[in-house]
């Protein structure tokens, strides 16, 4: 009995990664023309970006994944995959363009209980989708059939590394007067599964769970499964259409674990703080049920889910300019605070105000 036949027999096909390899490959080279060579050796690579070489280019990186969400992805299976990749692609990618750099190069990292190529290349192709919308390649990366690993016997996981490279995104300072500006989101992006997982059932079988998501809610206007795994909104395009108008953005604030009170104070001095206005926008109905399914706090709501803002921005020079036009219907941003100053050691994030179309205050 060969090696190969005991790795098989232990969960692990050699065949399958094969396989898997060439249909990455060929995704690559399809969305990068030449970029499928990079694939299949020790390392990937590129060539810093001209934007970056006419200064002295500060390199940076960054590495998140889709928390938890995988799971529920597992469940309902292919359809479902592709979505789950371009969260983990946002979630590196953006925390990197709110640092001050534009991303210029993506790996993933992509762990199974068992690899299917055809169901699996799906996650791959969301990452690659993110890598589009954050104008990066994605040069290589790693998959490993990890058996016994996964609670579900086709679990999986996936991670995104992001490197980018200083270009001037940022050129503005934030100070007391600036407006604050809203991204909105369509569902939690990729934080918060472990809570809603709970609140919904499902962390029960596979048989009992899909009966769950497959359920309508009329306050959703959706299936429970189409209302959690609606994917990360990336708003780098839109961004880049304000620069381009003459917008200074002072500071930008991926909004994801911790919410908008623990990720915007990640761009405040001390002497500063926010103060949003609720009412500006309204939050997505699967927020709003699961917290009011699962009886959650609404400070904990507050600390665990991005409450409807994807992404803030605070802007030095006056309102935001560009036209609706210029990006897709829903994808505008909404003016929802201002910078002020802070006096001893008030909170960073003070919320005015209830969500719109909501009749009783969250705080």
């Amino acid at each position: 009995m060969t090696t190969a036949r005991l790795y098989e027999q232990a969960g692990v096909s050699l065949s399958a990664a094969g396989v898997f390899e060439d249909l990455v490959k060929a995704r690559i080279e399809k969305a990068w023309p030449g970029g499928g060579d990079e694939i299949g050796g020790f390392a990937g690579g590129g060539l810093i970006p001209r934007s970056a070489r006419r200064r002295v280019a500060r390199l940076a990186a960054s590495t998140d994944g889709a928390g938890t969400k995988p799971d529920i992805a597992a469940v309902l299976g292919r359809g479902y995959y592709k979505g789950v990749g371009s969260d983990a692609g946002a979630m590196a990618l953006v925390d990197l363009y709110c640092a001050g750099h534009q991303p210029a190069f993506a790996l993933d990292y992509l762990a199974v209980a068992k690899l299917v190529p055809e169901d699996h290349i799906e996650v791959i192709d969301g990452v690659i989708a993110a890598c589009k919308a954050a104008g990066c390649r994605l040069i290589g990366g790693e998959t490993a059939e990890h058996p016994g690993m996964f609670r579900r016997a086709n679990g999986f996981d996936i991670a995104a590394f992001g490197i980018g490279f200083s270009a001037g995104t940022i050129t503005g300072a934030v100070k007391a007067g600036q407006c604050v500006y809203g991204w909105p989101s369509k569902g939690p992006g990729a934080n918060g599964y472990s809570l809603l997982r709970r609140v919904f059932g499902l962390n029960a079988g596979p048989r009992t769970v899909l009966r769950r998501l497959a359920k309508y809610w009329s306050d959703l206007d959706d299936t429970l499964a189409d209302a959690l795994m609606v994917p990360t909104q990336m708003y780098i395009d839109a961004c880049e259409a304000e620069r381009k108008l003459g917008t200074v953005f002072a500071a930008h604030a991926h909004i994801t674990g911790g919410g908008l009170v623990e990720n915007i104070p990640r761009i405040l001095p001390s002497t500063l703080k926010v103060v949003l206005n609720r009412d500006a926008w309204d939050r997505p109905p699967i927020l709003r049920m699961a917290q009011f399914v699962g009886q959650i706090d609404p400070d904990e709501m507050d600390h665990v889910f991005n409450q409807g803002i994807q992404m803030v921005s605070v802007v030095e020079n006056g309102e935001l300019r560009c036209s609706p036009r210029l990006r897709p219907v829903g994808e505008s941003a909404i003016q929802i605070g201002q910078v002020v100053n802070r006096r001893g050691d008030e909170p960073q994030v003070e919320f005015r105000g209830t969500f719109a179309g909501e009749l009783h205050t969250t705080r």
